[in-house]
Order: structure tokens, then sequence, then C-alpha cells
């Protein structure tokens, strides 16, 4: 009786450490998913508010922001759905 509950506590252990690690890797699959979504966002609207920044600010649009902010503020659509879905997934599903 004594051998049954040890090994039931034994199996018991080893479902709980599995458990754990599982909850572990899903844990830092989200918190790099979180990551590289708040990454994306800095990186494509930087561009944009130093544009309108400086507009503001000069009164006139700077040609090199301006250029930036036309070519990465569009990209963010692209990166979100990369980082939400993987890029085989995204190319699988194609264009809306």
């Amino acid at each position: 009786m004594l051998l049954l509950v040890l090994l039931l506590d034994v199996l018991l252990l080893v479902l709980t450490l599995s458990l754990q690690h599982h909850a572990a890797v899903i844990a830092n699959k989200v918190a790099g998913k979180l990551r590289s979504i708040v990454l994306i966002f800095i990186i494509t609207w930087t561009p944009g508010l130093l544009n309108r920044g400086a507009e503001a600010v000069l009164g006139k649009e700077l040609l090199v922001l301006a250029v930036l902010h036309a070519l990465i503020q569009p990209a963010a659509g692209m990166l979100n759905a990369i980082v939400y879905g993987g890029i085989p997934l995204t190319l699988q599903v194609g264009p809306c």
C-alpha cells in the first residue's frame, strides 16, 4: 500500500513538472510576441511622429522624414501579420 502511495506521488510530481514546463514554454512564446509587437509599434510610428513633430516645430516638411514616414508606416500591417501568424501563414493567406 505504501509503495502504491509513493508511486502515485512520483507520478503526480512528474505530471506537475511537465505541466509547469509547458506553461513556461507558452509564457515565453507570448512574451516574445508581445516584445515583437511593441518593437514593431516603435519602429513603424517613430518616423511619423518625428515627421509631424518637425513639421509642427519648423513649419515645413522635411523631405527625409516624409520619405521615411511614407516608406515605413505602411509596413506596420505586414509586420503585425508576421508576428501574429508567422511568415508561412501570412504568405499562405495572401491578400484580402
